[in-house]
């Protein structure tokens, strides 16, 4: 089967196409030397050409016309089929690539609501705490609360002086106040001391507070 430059160009079109890991038959006229023999091989492969009834190729054949019509029929079957299996492996690789992200964002958002579920366990509301003393700012705020207002507070004849302090902890906090030129009682036992001082004439106060550990 003589091998036009036509015939030897879709030879090579062929081969530039696809790929194939199939035996191919062995045909005892093309020799593994010859320039064609990898072309031959890989058309036989796809089922293009199948060689004479005796086995042989031919390589010296002029290919007529029918016969090279055939040639392109059956490449542009294999090429449709490459193709439908080139887009079947493309989508079941894109499904795979969706279900593996599909699972991935489920067990995230899963894990966002056993956190959000346990954060809302240990939240309690915000727990404020007033330090105040007359003429001069209280004392500052305990270790571990935050500062949420400090300044003056009353009429210029009171001058009420007054520090607010937050905590997000779960405390409870205990005021103090006695009026006589003496401090109240000292704190319980177990509670932290905030501040105590005057806060209005003799009135003394003692903050405490004591939060969980």
């Amino acid at each position: 089967m003589k091998l036009s430059n036509l015939s030897a160009g879709v030879a090579l079109g062929i081969i530039i196409a696809f790929s194939t890991n199939a035996l191919a038959k062995n045909f005892p006229d093309v020799n593994a030397s010859d320039w064609f023999y990898d072309y031959v091989q890989k058309i036989e492969q796809w089922g293009i050409i199948s060689g004479n009834d005796d086995g042989t190729f031919a390589p010296e054949r002029e290919v007529v016309r029918a016969e090279l019509s055939k040639m392109f029929v059956l490449l542009d079957e294999r090429t449709d089929e490459k193709i439908d299996e080139s887009q079947a492996s493309m989508q079941l690789k894109i499904n795979e690539s969706l279900k593996a992200l599909e699972t991935e964002v489920t067990e995230e958002e899963a894990v966002e609501v056993e956190t959000e579920t346990e954060v809302a366990e240990k939240m309690t509301l915000p727990t404020t705490m007033v330090l105040r003393k007359r003429n001069n700012p209280p004392a500052t705020c305990p270790s571990d609360w935050t500062e949420l207002d400090s300044g003056y507070a009353g009429s210029d004849n009171f001058r009420l002086n007054q520090r607010t302090c937050l905590t997000k902890q779960r405390c409870e906090v205990l005021n103090l106040t006695k009026h006589t030129n003496n401090p109240p009682a000292a704190c319980p036992t177990g509670w932290s001391e905030a501040s105590y001082g005057q806060v209005q004439e003799q009135d003394m106060e003692r903050v405490c507070y004591i939060c969980e550990s």
